[in-house]
C-alpha cells in the first residue's frame, strides 16, 4: 500500500471523528506512531465510548 487510506469521517460524513482518529492511528505507516499494544487500543476505544461519538476532534 503506497497511499495512506482516507480518514473514515472524510469518506462518510456522519462517521464519528473521535473513532476515525483512533482507527487512523491504528493504520499509521510507522510502527512507533501506532498504538503499541492491545491495552492502548482498548484504552482509546474506551475513551471514545465514554466521551460519546462526536463530530469534534479529540486527542487520543
Amino acid at each position: 500500500m503506497t497511499e495512506h487510506p482516507k480518514a473514515p469521517f472524510k469518506v462518510k460524513k456522519n462517521f464519528p471523528i473521535n473513532l476515525s482518529m483512533a482507527l487512523e492511528k491504528m493504520l499509521k505507516k510507522q510502527p512507533e506512531a501506532r498504538y503499541q499494544n492491545g491495552y492502548e487500543v482498548a484504552k482509546a476505544l474506551d475513551k471514545t465510548l465514554k466521551d460519546g461519538f462526536t463530530k469534534k476532534p479529540c486527542f487520543l
